[in-house]
């Protein structure tokens, strides 16, 4: 009598070449993931462009953009710019950020946003003349 089944052999090619597809597979997918935040992270920060330069084109001539001061927290920045943001804007910026590392600098001629992407934490840096992802 002839048995039906697979033998051992089989059994373990097939879990090998399952592992093998894995170990391609799940690093591909978790760099998917972490583009993506970063990308979030970064449109999150080019709406927060738009509205400082929106804010500079109607501030008063001398005093163009936020300045820096002790109080300058990401919070801070937001709430300056209330105006310019939507309440869906805002309320993407709140999770579109990573942890840590926030920094905006300010004079009245220029300014730096540094903001942690979600992704992998790299610091995506926003001034007027763009936003970089190093």
């Amino acid at each position: 009598m002839k048995q039906k089944g697979f033998t051992l052999i089989e059994l373990i090619i097939v879990i090998a070449i399952i592992g093998i597809l894995a170990a391609i597979a799940i690093p591909n997918y978790i760099g998917f993931q972490n583009r993506a935040r970063n990308s979030e992270t970064t449109s999150a920060v080019g709406v927060v462009r738009v509205a400082l330069a929106a804010y500079r084109a109607e501030s008063n001539p001398t005093v163009t953009y936020p300045l820096t001061a002790a109080g300058n927290t990401w919070p801070v920045l937001l709430a300056t710019l209330g105006n310019y943001l939507d309440a869906a804007d805002q309320a993407s910026l709140s999770t579109a950020t990573g942890t840590g590392g926030y920094a905006y600098t300010g004079s009245a001629s220029t300014y730096q946003l540094t903001v942690p992407a979600k992704g992998d934490n790299r610091l995506i840096v926003a001034t007027p003349t763009g936003v970089t992802v190093p």
